[in-house]
């Protein structure tokens, strides 16, 4: 089965596991049954699930808390000792410890030891690990998690038809967007949204960045790169142009064969449980808190976070005006009023028709941020207390996090609005947009290096089927070439004989009708018997 049928599948059994555990009948089976009858039950059943779901809500819920840490800077912290000394002590106590999940590796790894020996064990262990089998695992994973939290929220779990068969076609980059975008590529950009800002922010000298992060990155490679990993033939440089333009007119409204829809639709089609639109949902207000605390409440504790890094003071003797929340407030304030007003121009431009008016003033408000910028680098000094750069970077990291928090709330919240649902709307196109965007670009750069392609089918396939593969686009480019000469020599045969059959059909018919062209005829001598004419 291809990468996509076993992701399907993976959605079809997690909708169902998600319908058998919010069922009575668990709950009636389980309350019935002793401890040893009762664990087996769990982990041959629902555990599966539901352990899937806190193992990689531990992944992020990880990293989430270390990047809180760091940038509060509460990496370190005071204690004091009986005998009234101080002592540092680091707040980020990460013990790491091989899971038991590796420990099913073990019967499989026996059993190559002894019909194979170390060394070829080690070698075929070493091969499938490269290939890439941690990361369809961990891909594996999310699917499962993604898709039974979903089914437990909404309900809607639905029979999906996954196909049988070795697959060997490759699927477009707009058909692995939609497919995985909203489930495993926005969790993906997330931990390396929060991995970059950990990097960036720590202050932990005793911290080994790698050892608190390798198990994230890890993650988060598998999130983003494992579709199209899995996708044969995806790193063609023919491949990663038609995708380019397909992709990019899927954005803007065009509707994409593969897929049969546009983004417009599609996010229709993603935003149908959240907004209820079929009205099934039985419990819409449980269902908004749970995504208020999921999406918007950890959000608002790094805007939190950040605001008490900054050490951004205005130069004056009031106290009051010291802190360094007078600055951000005055920025948010600002970068708010700024973007509403745009927002209402565009809206009144647009519905006027006035997109001279518009285009000028984008060129005028663009001319005007970079001279602000360019003002505050420059006088920052004279006026402010602190390193401007730096607390400009904390200020445009709060706020874009803020207004990612009033995004979802606004989803969550306000679903029959249909200034929210523009407003939601439109931010999810910009967030696709970018994800879509860096990694078509990351495809892109994969793609000219050359040898990842031939890594790619070398790894995934065996050395026979590769070898096949190879002389396949030598036949192939040789046969397209034959059926082209052919279908040329078939097209002229089949012009010459409609043309004799047009020029046979236009005599008869004239000779039917006591016309003739050519030779004069023959004329019968008077009593002799006339020809018979046949039509």
């Amino acid at each position: 089965m291809g990468f996509d049928s076993i992701n399907a599948f993976e959605i079809k059994i997690s909708g169902g596991g998600g319908e058998c555990v919010v069922s009575r009948d668990v709950a009636r089976l389980a309350a019935r049954m002793d401890l040893a009858r009762l664990l087996h039950f769990y982990h041959s059943g629902p555990g599966y699930y539901i352990n899937s779901l806190f193992i990689m809500t531990a992944v992020w819920l990880n990293i989430w808390v270390v990047a809180v840490f760091a940038l509060a800077r509460a990496s370190t912290v005071q204690r004091v000792g009986s005998d009234g000394t101080l002592h540092l002590e680091d707040t980020l106590r990460v013990e790491h410890a091989l899971s038991l999940g590796p420990l099913m590796l073990l019967p499989y790894a026996a059993q190559l030891l002894l019909e194979w020996g170390a060394l070829r064990t080690f070698a075929t262990l070493a091969v499938q690990v490269i290939s890439g089998s941690v990361a369809f695992a961990v891909f594996r994973q999310q699917t499962t998690a993604y898709y039974f939290k979903d089914d437990i929220t909404y309900g809607g779990a639905r029979y999906i038809s996954t196909g049988r068969g070795f697959s060997i076609t490759s699927s477009s980059f707009t058909t692995l967007f939609t497919n995985y975008a909203r489930s495993h590529l926005y969790p993906g950009m997330e931990l390396l949204h929060l991995l970059i800002l950990y990097a960036s922010v720590r202050d932990c000298k005793s911290c080994s960045f790698a050892a608190v992060t390798w198990g994230t990155w890890l993650v988060a490679v598998a999130l983003l790169f494992s579709p199209f990993w899995f996708n044969p033939m995806a790193f063609t440089r023919e491949k990663v142009s038609r995708d380019w333009s397909a992709w990019l007119g899927w954005m803007r409204g065009e509707v994409d064969p593969a897929t049969g829809n546009n983004w417009h639709s599609w996010n229709r089609q993603q935003l149908e449980k959240v907004r209820n639109e079929r009205g099934t949902v039985t419990d819409p207000g449980l269902n908004i808190m749970n995504r208020l605390v999921d999406e918007v409440a950890p959000r608002l504790v790094l805007v939190v976070a950040a605001v008490s890094r900054l050490d951004l003071r205005i130069d004056v003797r009031i106290r009051a005006l010291s802190s360094p929340l007078v600055p951000f407030f005055a920025a948010t304030a600002i970068i708010w009023l700024v973007t509403l007003l745009s927002w209402a121009l565009q809206r009144h431009f647009e519905e006027r028709g006035r997109g001279r008016a518009w285009r000028l003033y984008r060129v005028m408000m663009s001319a005007l941020v970079a001279a602000a910028l360019l003002s505050y680098s420059v006088f920052a000094v004279r006026f402010f207390r602190g390193t401007p750069m730096s607390n400009l970077a904390l200020l445009l990291y709060a706020n874009s996090q803020l207004v990612l928090a009033v995004h979802r709330a606004l989803e969550q919240l306000a679903p029959a609005s249909s200034a929210a649902r523009t407003l939601v709307d439109r931010g999810y196109w910009l967030i696709d947009w970018g994800v879509g965007t860096l990694l078509m670009c990351f495809v892109t750069l994969l793609a000219w290096l050359g040898f990842v392609s031939r890594l790619q089918t070398r790894l995934l396939f065996n050395s026979t089927f590769a070898a096949s593969i190879r002389r396949g686009k030598l036949v192939r480019s040789t046969g397209l070439m034959k059926l082209d000469e052919e279908q040329r020599w078939r097209n002229e045969g089949q012009a010459r004989a409609a043309l004799a059959q047009s020029v046979a059909m236009s005599l008869r018919r004239h000779t039917a009708t006591g016309m003739h062209y050519g030779p004069p005829l023959l004329q019968p001598e008077p009593g002799a018997p006339q020809p018979q004419r046949y039509l």
